[in-house]
């Protein structure tokens, strides 16, 4: 879970750069937008994982159903 903080982090940081630096290119640039596509990727991740494990989980065996 460290490695979605860290990009985050490194999103809000180079945001900040770029509102203030007024530069719109570059490898800071670069980077927000890397850190962005990883994270979003890794999120969509973990959102199907909950849906389909959280939310409409499969019934068990055991569980008596027919």
């Amino acid at each position: 879970m460290a490695i979605p903080i860290v990009l985050a982090e490194t999103m809000a940081i180079t945001e900040l750069y770029l509102l203030f630096a007024h530069k719109l290119g570059g490898i800071v640039h670069q980077i927000n937008r890397l850190a962005g596509i990883t994270v979003g990727l890794y999120f969509i991740g973990v959102i199907a994982y909950l849906m389909k494990s959280a939310v409409c989980p499969s019934p068990s065996p055991a569980s008596g159903a027919p």
